[in-house]
């Protein structure tokens, strides 16, 4: 085999054969791959190897090649983004509820990351809750329902991948948000027939509708079309959307809020259900990035691998920043928070353009 530090014409022919020897393998079209992509995945990957060679003289440089090649595809994506055009949803409450209001954060113990089937394809890779898992899933989220049926919930959101889109699923559900008269940001799924990621919401009417992820994580098999949708959701009282996961972390999601902060029709809250990780530095960009940005409510709904989810507000006090409601940590079982937020006080607050508010957590 050639040297890492060959002809980079070489390195790219040893790199392509691998990767589609692979798809080959797995019964998947092989895309079409940039020039420049390609040139720059291939430099890079020799820039790494060369650099922790001396370090790990075991390493496998087509292992390096291939990591350094999605990593490639990634930056294209950021410096290359997608129109995204967002659009309002009217759902509303069936009574008429006032702030401040309850939020509910479920991080389940299932499904675990050994629970999931790996479905490849030429966008990189989707998790399945495998079918032996489906039960398991279901049965906690029935326990779940059954422990919030005394309470008033206005707001329930669970992580990303954790929605079974089945049927029953979706009548379960239904059925809770219009009983509850609350909203449920089921999560999302890896949809295999559209290669997206697709988190779905429930009104207290009992109708639905969906949220796709725009941004792909490294490595996921999920498409990314020129042109995206961010859809918000006018509950007469405040609206709120949904950032699945990465899409939180991205500079023209922000840039896309600010205008509609400029217009008055950004949301006071933001629903990031995630499955990261890396909690605490998620965490800390969306205090950063969008709680300071929009004087916003942020709910963080992570897997329990790593738990730390967390509902973020704004303060008045400078030192502080911003305030975590509670920081759920990695768990066996399911866990649950719970908070009361005043989106009234939020609105005020962004309207008098001050810099925090106190007494928004009752």
């Amino acid at each position: 085999m050639p040297s890492i530090e060959g002809k980079q014409s070489t390195i790219a022919h040893l790199f392509l054969s691998l990767y589609e020897k692979n798809l080959a393998e797995k019964n998947v079209e092989i895309p079409k791959l940039s020039r420049g992509i390609l040139g720059l995945a291939v430099n890079e990957a020799v820039n790494q190897y060369v650099t922790i060679r001396d370090k790990d003289p075991s390493i496998d440089p087509l292992s390096v090649l291939e990591t350094t090649f999605m990593l490639s595809l990634r930056l294209f994506r950021l410096k290359n983004p997608p129109i995204i055009l967002v659009r309002t949803f009217q759902a509303s409450f069936k009574t008429e509820k006032k702030s401040p209001y309850s939020i509910v954060v479920v991080q389940p113990s299932t499904p675990s990351l050994d629970q999931y089937d790996e479905k490849i394809n030429q966008n990189g890779k989707l998790l399945i809750i495998k079918k032996q898992a489906i039960e398991g899933v279901k049965t906690e989220l029935l326990t779940v329902i059954k422990n919030l049926k005394e309470e008033r919930v206005d707001f329930i959101c669970f992580p990303e991948l954790y929605f079974l889109n089945e049927a029953n699923v979706y009548e379960i559900l239904s059925q809770l948000g219009n009983e509850k008269d609350c909203f449920i940001i089921a999560g999302s799924y890896h949809d295999e027939k559209s290669e997206s990621n697709v988190s779905v919401i429930f009104s207290p009417e009992g109708k639905w509708f969906n949220q796709s992820k725009i941004f792909k994580a490294l490595g996921e098999g999920i498409k990314e079309n020129p042109i995206e949708y961010l859809n918000v959701v006018d509950f007469l009282n405040g609206r709120f959307c949904v950032l699945i996961c990465i899409d939180s972390e991205r500079e023209v999601i922000r840039e896309i809020l600010k205008e509609t902060l400029e217009t008055g029709k950004c949301p006071l809250l933001v629903f990031n259900p995630s499955h990261t990780d890396h909690p605490r530095r998620s965490v800390e960009l969306l205090k950063n990035n969008l709680m300071l940005l929009l004087s916003a409510a942020i709910v963080f709904c992570n897997t329990n691998k790593k738990g730390g989810s967390t509902i973020l507000v704004p303060l008045l006090d400078l030192k502080e920043k911003g305030f975590k409601i509670f920081d759920l940590p990695p768990a066996t079982k399911t866990g649950i928070g719970k908070a009361k937020v005043d989106i009234e006080l939020l609105a005020k607050h962004r309207t008098s353009k001050q810099k925090g508010v106190v007494s928004m957590v009752r």
